[in-house]
């Protein structure tokens, strides 16, 4: 088996099928992750294309996709491990919802003692009702490019690498009689076609009174109205945001884990 460079263009149809293959959502920290990787071709000598992987470079190089085809599938661990030492991978964002890449993710922490943590909760949009908005559409109004860095200021920067590097976002002003309360953003994912990531802000001072929730439900149905699919996760730990998700009718369908590549000791077999 051949490990070639590649790039995302060369593996566009083994990216269409890796998607397929995933059992529910993804979000756009996940998406982000894998755009800003190296791509890495599996080949046989013969040419015929196995699958592909991606590696995020940095001092902590994080393994983000890994998809076989199912050819292939009864080496996958020699070829996984393969990958990953051959290009120094110290950790791996395995989402849930990729069962191929998670066992192996796994199977490589147990048999060598490497940590597994908590990274980030996805959620899917649910159908059980819940109740209105505090703050409806009539509060909400998409902002001009000109009231950007306005936006930018009140929030203190929290997007503003996004404002550099997405001209495709949009961004949102909730407001009362004027007053800004917080603000929301729609930023399409690079990779998975039709599905937009939502994201909200409250200014401090409003905090508490369904400001977030509102922005939520308001930018949602904005995309519905599209025809796309709406995408929203958090970290793990933030218990205030995945209420937040939860009030807005969002279930969290998948977990991401950040699993240890390197760390530990291989356990003696007994």
């Amino acid at each position: 088996m051949r490990i070639l460079p590649a790039d995302f263009s060369a593996v566009s149809t083994l990216m269409e099928e890796y998607f397929a293959s995933l059992s529910d959502v993804t979000d756009g920290f996940f998406d982000d992750n894998l755009r800003q990787s190296d791509v890495f071709l599996l080949a046989e000598d013969g040419g015929e294309e196995a699958g592909f992987f991606a590696v995020q470079p940095g001092e902590r190089p994080m393994l983000t996709a890994f998809y076989l085809r199912s050819a292939y599938l009864g080496n996958a661990r020699e070829i996984f491990d393969r990958a990953v030492d051959g290009q120094g991978v110290q950790g791996a964002f395995a989402a849930s919802c990729d069962k191929g890449m998670m066992a192996l993710c796994l199977e490589r922490a147990v048999l060598r003692g490497t940590a597994v943590n908590m990274q980030a909760h996805f959620f899917r949009l649910g159908s059980a009702p819940v109740r209105p908005p505090e703050f409806g559409p009539a509060h909400v109004r998409l902002l001009e490019s000109g009231e950007h860095q306005w936006m930018n200021a009140l929030m203190r920067g929290e997007w503003e690498d996004t404002l550099h590097t997405r001209p495709d976002a949009r961004y949102y002003a909730l407001e009362k009689d004027g007053e800004p309360l917080g603000f929301g953003l729609i930023l399409p994912h690079r990779l998975r076609v039709g599905a937009l990531d939502i994201g909200n802000y409250v200014l401090e001072a409003h905090r508490r009174r369904g400001v977030g929730r509102s922005i939520i439900l308001n930018l949602t149905e904005i995309v519905r109205a599209e025809g796309l699919r709406p995408s929203v996760g958090c970290w793990y730990y933030n218990e205030n945001s995945r209420r937040t998700l939860l009030s807005a009718g969002y279930l969290p369908a998948t977990r991401l884990f950040n699993i240890s590549m390197t760390q530990g000791e291989t356990p003696k077999a007994r």
